[in-house]
C-alpha cells in the first residue's frame, strides 16, 4: 500500500465507499468533501480513491458510460500508485460498466482473471461485489447455475455485519434470477430478506427494485391483492436525491398486479 494511508482525503473517500449502498446522498456529500480536500493537499492516492468511489456512484445512479470512463481512469491511477487491491476494485467496476452496456463477454474476460487474487486481497464487501459482477455476467449469458453459485458465495462472504448494504443487493439479484426461472416463492423469500436489510439503508433505487420484484412474485403467486398497496406506493413515489432514486419501474408488471387486484383505474394510470 502506498504512503498517505491515513490521509484525510483517503479517509473521506473510504467513508463514502462504505455509504454507497447504505446512504447514497451521504456518500455523494463525502465525495465532494474528499475531492476538495484532495485538491488542497495534492493527495494523489486520496484523489484516486475519490475517483474510484465516484465511478461506482455513477455506475449505480447515473449511466454506465460515465462510470466506465471514471473507473478506467481510477484503475490506471491506482495501478501507477501501487494500490493493487483498489486497482482490482476499479477493474471490477469497469468490467461491470461494460457488462451494463451489453459487452458481457468482454466483461467476463476482464473479471475471471481477477477472481483468485481478489478473494485474497479484498475485504468482504468488495469480494462480494467482485463475485456478484461475475455472477451477473453468467446470468446475462444464460448460465443461471453459475450465477447462483457466485451470488451465494458472495452472500456467505459478505454477511450483514460487514456488507455495507451489499448483502441487500445480493438478495435483490437472487430474487431477480429466481423470478427469471419461475421460482416465485423462493424469489419472494429473497425479496423479504433484502427488505429486512433495507430498514437502516437509504437507497431509493434498491428499495424500488426489491418492491417491484415483490409485486411480480405476489402477482405470479395469485396474491395480487397483497401487492396492491405496494403498487400504489411505487406509483406515488417521488424522486430521491440518491440519483435515479425512487420511481416506478416495470409499468406493465405493476399494471398487471393492479388489474388482477381489481383496480383498473390504477392500471390505466400506470400505463398512461
Amino acid at each position: 500500500m502506498p504512503r498517505a494511508l491515513h490521509s484525510t482525503t483517503l479517509r473521506l473517500a473510504q467513508r463514502a465507499w462504505r455509504q454507497l449502498h447504505v446512504d447514497a446522498p451521504a456518500a455523494h456529500a463525502l465525495l465532494e468533501r474528499a475531492q476538495a480536500q484532495g485538491q488542497r493537499d495534492a493527495d494523489a492516492l486520496g484523489l484516486a480513491w475519490t475517483q474510484l468511489v465516484r465511478g461506482f456512484h455513477k455506475l449505480y445512479f447515473a449511466v454506465p458510460a460515465q462510470a466506465e470512463s471514471e473507473l478506467a481512469a481510477a484503475r490506471d491511477q491506482l495501478a501507477h500508485l501501487g494500490d493493487r487491491a483498489a486497482e482490482l476494485l476499479a477493474r471490477t467496476g469497469h468490467a461491470r460498466a461494460l457488462w451494463r452496456q451489453g459487452a458481457v463477454r468482454s466483461a467476463m474476460q476482464l473479471l475471471e482473471p481477477l477472481r483468485d487474487e481478489g478473494l485474497r486481497l479484498l475485504p468482504p464487501d468488495q469480494r462480494g461485489l467482485l463475485l456478484n459482477a461475475i455472477a451477473g455476467c453468467h446470468s446475462a449469458l444464460g448460465d443461471s447455475e453459475q450465477a447462483f453459485a457466485y451470488m451465494y458465495q458472495a452472500l456467505r462472504d459478505v454477511g450483514p455485519r460487514h456488507g455495507h448494504g451489499v448483502d441487500a443487493v445480493l438478495h435483490c439479484n437472487l430474487s431477480h434470477e429466481l423470478i427469471e426461472l419461475g421460482d416465485h416463492l423462493e424469489a419472494l423469500s429473497q425479496v423479504e430478506r433484502g427488505l429486512e436489510r433495507m430498514q437502516h439503508i437509504r437507497n431509493g433505487r434498491l428499495r424500488s427494485v426489491l418492491l417491484v420484484n415483490q409485486v411480480i412474485c405476489l402477482t405470479e403467486l395469485e396474491r395480487a391483492a397483497e401487492a396492491l398497496p405496494i403498487v400504489r406506493l411505487l406509483a406515488q413515489a417521488q424522486p430521491d436525491p440518491s440519483g435515479s432514486g425512487l420511481y416506478p419501474m416495470h409499468f406493465e408488471s405493476l399494471a398487471l398486479a393492479a388489474v388482477q387486484a381489481g383496480d383498473t383505474q390504477l392500471a390505466a394510470q400506470l400505463l398512461g
